[in-house]
């Protein structure tokens, strides 16, 4: 049948035909060579040239639908396993007890310098950094909601990883995330220790601003609702016993109205200002 199709279609269909052949023939021989360039990708270096390093073009990622390997098993079939060049704008949703692969190779050119990993986002499930030692022995490092702040590698606001400082050789590293229910699209970045600390002071910094204008807006909003003008705030924070009842709790006394009388809440507080 499909000879008869073949000698009955026109000149023009049949150029067509084996045009389409030859361009699917050289699509998937591309794949063996697009792979091996996905594994390629050269270490990242850091000399200290860059303060912080994105990891987004510079790894490689897979997702393992069970769940199941370990990083030994990985490891041994990462050449088998389809690897892909992780970008900027990657977002990927996990299937249930599925868990995302990250692979990068850094070397450190400074012996002095102390690397660190960071997840730039709150709320992962559970994240991991395996590397092998320069005795062959795998170090393990974990992070994320699953576990107590204070069983993290290191407690701090977001998930932090040390990186190994040695000089001699290109370090491959595995990251290994677990985060259900919504999609993950958080940000893997490598920074200079310093570079770290100030970062975190900034960030501490805006918190604690942020926070002072909202009490103080509450304290505004309250004492507007109250009917009190702003220059007698000060004066909610005189407590007086009532002498029926006990020394706890106290009453507030507020500031006199305009007819003369006090007015006073009918609530109790618990503490003074």
């Amino acid at each position: 049948m499909s000879d008869v199709l073949w000698k009955g279609a026109t000149p023009g269909i049949r150029r067509a035909r084996r045009l389409a052949a030859w361009l699917a023939l050289a699509f998937f021989s591309l794949f063996p060579v697009l792979r091996g360039v996905a594994a390629e990708l050269p270490p990242v270096v850091l000399d200290g040239t860059q303060p912080s390093v994105p990891l987004a073009q510079r790894s490689l990622y897979w997702v393992d639908t069970g769940g199941q390997l370990t990083v030994q098993e990985v490891e041994a079939q990462q050449d088998q396993l389809p690897f892909a060049v992780r970008s900027a704008e990657h977002r990927l949703l996990l299937p249930d007890g599925g868990a995302l692969w990250i692979r990068f190779d850094a070397q450190a050119r400074d012996d002095h310098s102390r690397w660190e990993l960071e997840l730039a986002r709150s709320g992962t499930d559970r994240i991991s950094l395996y590397h092998r030692l320069s005795n062959g022995e795998w170090k393990a490092q974990h992070a994320g909601d699953r576990l107590a702040v204070s069983h993290w590698a290191f407690p701090d606001r977001y998930p932090v990883f040390s990186l190994d400082p040695r000089t001699d050789a290109v370090v491959t590293y595995w990251v290994r995330i677990e985060h259900a229910r919504v999609p993950f699209s958080g940000t893997l970045q490598i920074h200079d220790h310093h570079t770290l600390r100030e970062l975190r002071i900034h960030q501490q910094f805006l918190l604690g601003a942020y926070f002072g204008m909202a009490l103080l807006l509450t304290a505004t909003a309250v004492g507007q609702c109250a009917g009190v003008p702003g220059h007698q705030l000060c004066r909610l924070c005189h407590l007086h016993h009532s002498p029926r009842a006990a020394p706890w709790p106290r009453r507030w006394v507020w500031p006199a109205s305009s007819s003369g009388r006090t007015r006073r809440s009918g609530t109790d507080w618990p503490n003074s200002c």
